[in-house]
């Protein structure tokens, strides 16, 4: 059984986001597609195709997604206290299984058409998801250990305010965690903390790359690998001049994964550099 001090260390990163008013779509029904996942997935909701993203939860990534988010899917893997990223992988089609159970039967759902940013080419906007039976699909993920409480968030339809919202939320994901429930089955709490540090210590890195550069050439990191300067790549430990010219000669990039592919650069360099790049929706396409 974890210990509740190591059930505490449990981060909720939630922010908020202007609230604008939620329109209710009822009788809605799942659209089913490879790109679906967890915590985002296409409905049909009053005659139209919508790409929904949940508030407050997310899932881990699908690697058989051809947009998955290489950068998200390692530090999902350390929050979760997994030491293998096959894992994480495992549980995010759980994840997607168990949403696409619970969306068998018409559902509501409540959005005020925020747009959710993503590596999908379509718009997404952010949803409260209300199933069949009347729960909301965002805490039964907490609940099952198949999500964290993270992400944006706020007022909820049945008049939770966010902050309150954040707080359940975050004791949902410490029972889940206590209970050993879904992903959390799999948490090794020997290596947990230093798996969170090596998190703290990338964003430490982050901060010292940008002020190792000059102010004409300092990006807002991670950076977009099909736009980035040879100097802003070398800023990156583990890509020298050499490598840096081999990732410029290679792009465009579909996706961070695309990296491996290319020849004579150590697959272990690639993956310290991960974490650091990025690639913006509008480069998606080759």
């Amino acid at each position: 059984m974890i210990s509740l001090t190591f059930a505490l260390l449990a981060v909720c990163a939630i922010e908020s986001l202007p609230a604008g008013e939620l329109q209710k779509l009822t009788d809605c029904a799942l659209i089913e597609t490879a790109a679906n996942d967890g915590d985002s997935f296409l409905v049909k909701a009053d005659g139209e195709r919508l790409h929904l993203r949940l508030y407050y939860v997310d899932c881990p990534e699908l690697k058989d997604s051809k947009n998955y988010d290489l950068r998200r899917l390692c530090e999902q893997t350390r929050y979760f206290g997994l030491v293998d990223e096959s894992r994480a992988i495992y549980f995010g089609k759980r994840a997607k299984r168990f949403t696409e159970r619970q969306l068998q039967e018409p559902f509501t759902v409540y959005t005020a058409h925020a747009q959710a940013p993503g590596a999908s080419r379509s718009r997404r906007v952010y949803a409260f998801v209300v199933t069949a039976d009347g729960e909301y699909l965002d805490r039964l993920l907490v609940e099952k250990g198949l999500a964290r409480a993270h992400g944006l968030g706020r007022g909820t339809p049945d008049g939770i305010g966010r902050d309150e919202m954040k707080d359940r939320l975050a004791d949902m994901e410490a029972v889940a965690m206590l209970n050993r429930s879904g992903i959390w089955s799999e948490t090794d709490p020997e290596r947990m903390v230093e798996l969170r540090q090596e998190m703290r210590a990338e964003e430490r890195e982050l901060k010292e790359l940008e002020d190792r550069l000059e102010e004409d050439d300092k990006p807002q990191f991670p950076i977009d690998v099909n736009s980035a300067t040879a100097n802003q790549l070398q800023a990156i430990n583990g890509i020298g001049p050499v490598y840096s010219k081999r990732i410029i000669e290679n792009r465009p990039y579909e996706q961070l994964q695309d990296l491996y592919e290319i020849d004579n650069i150590r697959s272990n360099n690639i993956k310290r550099a991960i974490p650091f790049l990025r690639i913006e929706e509008r480069q998606s396409g080759r």
